[in-house]
C-alpha cells in the first residue's frame, strides 16, 4: 500500500491490512487486472474527511479499478465532508465490498458500483443531520439483521485484524528475557 496526500494506492489486486487515512484529496484505490489472484484488505481508521471539490478525481473515499476480491473497511468514521462519500467501482473482475460498524456524520455513501462489485454491510449508524434532510442514505447501510454472507465477510476482517495485532505484538512488544 502506497500512500500519499491524494490517498492511498494498493495495487495488483494485493493484499492489506491496517489503516490511518485521515484528511486527504481521496481515500482508497485499489486497481487489479482479471487475471490477479483473489485479494484481501482490511481497513480501519479514526475518520475520513476531504475538501469538497467538484473535480471528479476527488473525494471518493474508494476507488475500485478491476480489483478482484474482497475489501472490508470499518471501524471508520465519514465525517462531514465531502458531505456525499462516493465509492466508485470499475471492471469486470468480481468484488466483495463490506462496510461494517462505521459511522457516517452528516455524509452519505454515493454508490457507484458496477455489476461485478457486491456490497455488503452490518452495524453502521447515522449521526450529524436531520433524517429528512439531505445527507440521507439507503436502508442497507443500516441493516439490524445481515446475512449469514454478510457475517462470514466480517469474520475474515475481524481475523486479519487480529492476525495484525499478533504480528505486531511478536515485533514490536517482546518480552525482554
Amino acid at each position: 500500500m502506497r500512500c500519499t496526500h491524494s490517498g492511498c494506492t494498493i495495487t495488483d489486486s494485493g493484499a492489506a491490512v491496517g489503516g490511518v487515512l485521515g484528511l486527504a484529496d481521496n481515500g482508497y484505490l485499489f486497481e487489479g487486472a482479471a487475471d490477479d489472484p483473489l485479494g484481501r484488505a482490511t481497513l480501519t481508521g479514526a475518520k475520513f474527511q476531504s475538501i469538497t471539490s467538484n473535480d471528479p478525481a476527488k473525494n471518493n473515499v474508494l476507488g475500485i479499478r478491476n480489483y478482484h476480491g474482497q475489501i472490508a473497511i470499518g471501524p471508520y468514521q465519514f465525517y462531514q465532508e465531502p458531505k456525499r462519500m462516493r465509492m466508485k467501482q470499475q471492471g469486470t473482475s468480481p468484488v466483495n465490498l463490506l462496510l461494517w460498524t462505521s459511522s457516517l456524520y452528516g455524509a452519505k455513501p454515493d454508490q457507484q458500483l458496477g455489476a461485478a462489485a457486491r456490497l455488503s454491510a452490518v452495524g453502521n449508524a447515522f449521526y450529524g443531520t436531520a433524517p429528512d434532510t439531505d445527507p440521507v442514505t439507503e436502508r442497507l447501510f443500516f441493516k439490524e439483521a445481515p446475512a449469514d454472507v454478510t457475517l462470514d465477510k466480517l469474520s475474515r476482517a475481524l481475523d486479519d485484524l487480529r492476525r495484525l495485532g499478533e504480528a505486531d505484538l511478536r515485533l514490536n512488544h517482546r518480552e525482554p528475557r
